[in-house]
């Protein structure tokens, strides 16, 4: 079993949440679009809006003080997120302040 579906199946009693910013960086991966619709009704994907967008900006201007940018894409995913109090599982978004990080590995309650 991949660690995705690890994941959804530990978590299966809980939202799991992802971006706009995801959804369009795994479209072009994608032939079909209702393909793309089905993989992301597992989620809740997380809107940029205002807020998340002013989130990013203010987090670019600060990780650009100390020289050490994301990339737009991961700015904007980090933006949402802080704005939505998530956190990441991703160890690029680790020196981002105030973005908390989650394990990869995820055991299912009943698989430890």
């Amino acid at each position: 079993m991949g660690p995705a579906r690890r994941l959804l199946r530990a978590r299966r009693n809980q939202p799991i949440f992802t971006t706009v910013v995801n959804l369009a960086e795994l479209a072009v991966l994608v032939h079909s679009e209702s393909d793309l619709a089905r993989f992301f009704a597992q989620f809740r994907v997380l809107p940029l809006h205002f807020g998340a967008a002013v989130a990013a900006g203010q987090l670019d201007r600060r990780l650009r003080k100390s020289g050490d940018r994301l990339g737009e894409a991961d700015t904007l995913i980090a933006g949402i997120a802080l704005y939505n109090g998530q956190v990441s599982r991703d160890a690029a978004f680790d020196r981002v302040p105030g973005l908390r990080r989650i394990p990869h590995e995820v055991a299912s309650p009943d698989e430890s």
